[in-house]
């Protein structure tokens, strides 16, 4: 008995010890997370201002800063970036200077090495040579106010320093351009789209290939040569690598599109135009965007910024407003190239020329540093070597290899597109601006206080002939070497004074003389939005919050008759069946979390995808298929739509050929199955969104405990990818919502003092910051923020005031 006591009493000393080395960790944690808050009241002596800046932090710590001079301005800027969202830009960088093996370990080599592929980096190294003086400006401005920060702060950083034991070393202006270019990179969905389609064609040959992408005129193609290029592994590492990386900043899953719309003043009830506006990314923590709010000398402009780079991206000023949404252009080519690289030759149009080579020295942590060789040529950079497999390395015969020729290598300056937009006044000035605006292709919706509406696309569009553009051209045929830009003034616009514009992604009507993209989204959104504006005769801004919030899918309409009648003429079709039958018959095409015929719609449909597709693409390719939702979304409509059973439907695992209403009646036994598993046999509760939320995730929440610091959700939502509120899960990982809106904004421009607007998230990208997450709740529910944009009114309220005051 004594014994079992003594063994007690250690077991119970252990435990306490533990106990108190839990609760110590914690509070060390904690003691980290508190220190790092920013200063937000009170005075900040900084040598940096040339008179005193104001900043002013609302209730949902919005800055609102007060400058007497630009440059104090973009100081300020870059000051309260630092503030919320230091690491969260220091991570961009890295990863757009291929460096976060240096502080996250060989296991990033590879995304380093893509990254540097790319060229990111030097891109903007050349860009920062060549912008306006006045972009140099902006940019020195904003990069000061950055490092007076991290200066000031040194030892009291966020978290993720002290986890990763590194520092931030300083600001430059190349930085944000790297910011910059990787979001243009980001929006350029084509590349996934043209290596899938040449993985497609060397899977599946090129005529199953062309029934799964979008209608387009493919024109002449060597299949030989590019299968010899792309029946490899190099290809397909260069997107899984890409994927990877991106899961690794909790960025998963593709996308880039978004709603905009906006009304004149004649179908408003205040006379005056209103615009609403919500881009759709993949979804993050952070949030992907930060509201700030800026007065300057000539300018007083609200909205959002991209931490890492000055300026307004999206929302208004006293005179106009704008948003933003993918034009889902076709911006990159890939070529099929003849190199060797033992002599650094290839075959050009003219015969043999000499590659580019360059060496980089990539340093990885806790191991030696890696030389990687770097090959380009006068198409582009080759991506097919980032691994170098034994008896490949310096061949002295020649190669196949790919190349990519991207719009973003080209010279552009969207820092100042995005300054002159902040201080344009009407729509002379407006698409002035946007003639500075290279990458991404982006279509902005436009209004201002005259009661003109506008969408005007604007960046650079390669010229090439109709039936060049999504499968990759040998690098010998000139006919597939891009002719120059598509000009500016005939790219996609128009302008009205009455009535309504709206883009959701779609093509553009009507379509300029040029090939612009074929990876459009489905017509759904753009067909709800345009459905909501005609029905109304006039509005105000708390209707286009409903709209922001409909759950309506056109798109399910056509598929879920087809659902019902391979239910209704299925001679096995049991109670359930029958049941499901006349819940789907019956149903309001509403996707809201509650709805039950949404659920099953939602699950069949995944589980069709799958059984359509999956056979033949083997399980790798699929998931690369699916990744960009928005061609199988299109393409499997078609199929159902279409009065004959297309091959694609015909199971190659099987004897017999099945039928599309066979496939779906199989899909809707499996999806029946799963959702029995799932969610229990009671189908009253087969709710959607028990099944669909989404969970806002930190590269740190992808370990355990720490997912519940740095996490924001589950959110339980409603909608899919071909809903206004768009909330988009990847077919291949069903169901939670990967691209989202990442925020939503609305004026009225006879009210500009003011504006609604809503992140996913918060401002703040520490833990413990008060507004970390405080408008997760008002985004899931479809409330707003009231930004305030009068500097009278701001003056006047009880919030907190940070004074950046010059050095006496």
């Amino acid at each position: 008995m004594a014994a079992i006591t003594g063994r007690r009493k250690f077991w119970y000393g252990v435990l306490g010890s533990l106990l108190v080395l839990i609760v110590a960790a914690g509070l060390v944690m904690y003691y980290i997370l508190i220190r790092s808050l920013p200063q937000t009241e009170g005075t900040a002596i900084e040598p940096g201002v040339q008179f005193a800046v104001e900043v002013y932090r609302d209730e949902y710590g919005v800055p609102h800063i007060l400058a007497q001079t630009d440059p104090d301005a973009y100081f300020a800027i870059g000051y309260v970036h630092a503030q919320d969202r230091l690491w969260q830009m220091d991570i961009g960088r890295r990863f757009g200077q291929g460096r976060l093996a240096e502080i996250l370990g060989p296991r990033l080599l590879a995304a380093d090495k893509m990254i540097r592929t790319i060229g990111i980096a030097r891109i903007a190294d050349t860009l920062s040579r060549n912008v306006s003086p006045q972009t140099s400006q902006m940019l020195q401005a904003y990069a000061n106010g950055v490092n007076a920060y991290i200066e000031r702060n040194r030892g009291r950083l966020p978290i993720e320093f002290d986890a990763l034991g590194y520092e931030p070393e300083p600001w430059t202006p190349t930085h944000s351009l790297i910011i910059a270019r990787l979001m243009g990179w980001e929006l350029a969905l084509s590349w996934w789209a043209d290596l899938t389609m040449a993985d497609l064609v060397t899977t599946v040959g090129i005529e199953k290939a062309v029934a799964v992408f979008p209608p387009q005129n493919y024109g002449p193609f060597d299949t030989t040569k590019v299968r010899k290029a792309f029946d490899s592994e190099d290809t397909r590492l260069f997107q899984e690598t890409y994927q990877n990386v991106m899961a690794m900043l909790r960025k998963t899953g593709l996308g880039g599109g978004s709603n905009g719309w906006a009304v004149t003043g004649d179908r408003s009830v205040s006379g005056n135009a209103i615009l609403a506006n919500d881009p759709h990314l993949q979804q993050s923590q952070p949030a992907r965007w930060y509201i700030m709010h800026v007065v300057a000398p000539g300018m007083n402009v609200a909205g959002v910024s991209v931490a890492g780079a000055p300026g307004i991206v999206a929302g208004h000023n006293t005179k106009i407003a704008w948003g933003l949404t993918n034009t889902m252009a076709d911006d990159i080519d890939f070529y099929v190239e003849r190199i060797n690289r033992m002599d650094s030759t290839y075959i050009g149009i003219d015969g043999v020329k000499q590659m580019k080579v360059s060496m980089d020295s990539i340093i990885v942590k806790d191991s030696v540093p890696v030389e990687y060789y770097r090959y380009e040529t006068e198409c582009g950079p080759i991506i097919s070597f980032l691994e170098d497999r034994e008896g490949r390395f310096r061949r002295e015969d020649y190669e196949d290899a790919v190349s990519i020729r991207w719009t973003g290598y080209e010279l552009s300056d969207e820092i100042l597109a995005i300054n002159l937009l902040n201080r344009a006044s009407n729509r002379d000035q407006f698409e002035s601006a946007l003639e500075s605006f290279g990458s991404p292709v982006i279509t902005f919706v436009y209004a201002d206080t005259s009661g003109i509406v506008g969408r005007r696309s604007a960046g650079l569009i390669p010229i090439r002939p109709k039936e060049y553009g999504m499968l990759p051209a040998s690098a010998d045929d000139a006919a597939a070497r891009w002719k120059g830009f598509i000009p500016f003034d005939q790219l996609p616009g128009s302008f009205q004074d009455t009535g309504y514009v709206a883009a959701a992604n779609t093509a553009p009507e009507p379509l300029p003389p040029y090939y612009i993209g074929a990876i459009w989204e489905d017509e759904s959104r753009y067909r709800r939005i345009s459905e909501l504006l005609r029905e109304q005769p006039s509005f105000i801004a708390a209707d286009f919050e409903l709209m922001h919030m409909d759950h309506i899918s056109l798109y399910a309409d056509t598929l879920r008759d087809m659902f019902v009648q391979a239910l209704r003429t299925d001679p096995t079709r049991s109670l359930d069946g029958t049941w499901l039958m006349n819940s789907l018959a019956n149903w309001d095409l509403r996707m809201s979390p509650n709805s039950v015929p949404a659920c099953v719609f939602n699950v069949t449909y995944q589980k069709l995808m799958e059984q359509t597709f999956r056979d033949e693409m083997g399980d790798e390719l699929f998931d690369r298929y699916v990744s960009l939702a928005n061609v199988p979304t299109r393409v499997l409509k078609a199929l159902v739509i279409d009065t004959t059973d297309s091959i694609w439907f015909d199971n190659v695992e099987t004897r017999g050929r099945e039928s599309k209403i066979g496939m779906i009646r199989r899909s809707l036994r499996i999806a029946i199955q799963e959702l029995r598993e799932r969610l229990g046999s009671d189908m009253s509760q087969w709710k959607w969104g028990r099944l669909h939320s989404i969970t806002f995730e930190h590269p740190f929440g992808m370990v355990e405990p720490l997912d519940k610091v740095f996490n924001v959700g589950p959110l339980t939502i409603g909608g899919t990818n071909t809903t206004i509120n768009n909330t988009e899960y990847n077919f291949r990982e069903p169901y939670d919502a990967r691209v989202t809106a990442s925020m939503r904004f609305i004026v009225d421009m006879g009210a500009t003092d003011s504006c609604y607007i809503i992140l996913t998230t918060g401002q703040s990208g520490q833990p413990l910051s008060d507004h970390y997450a405080d408008q997760a709740g008002l985004w899931q529910n479809g409330a707003y923020h009231t930004l305030i944009t009068n500097p009278e009114h701001i003056r006047g309220r009880p919030w907190q005031r940070l004074l950046l005051q010059p050095a006496q």
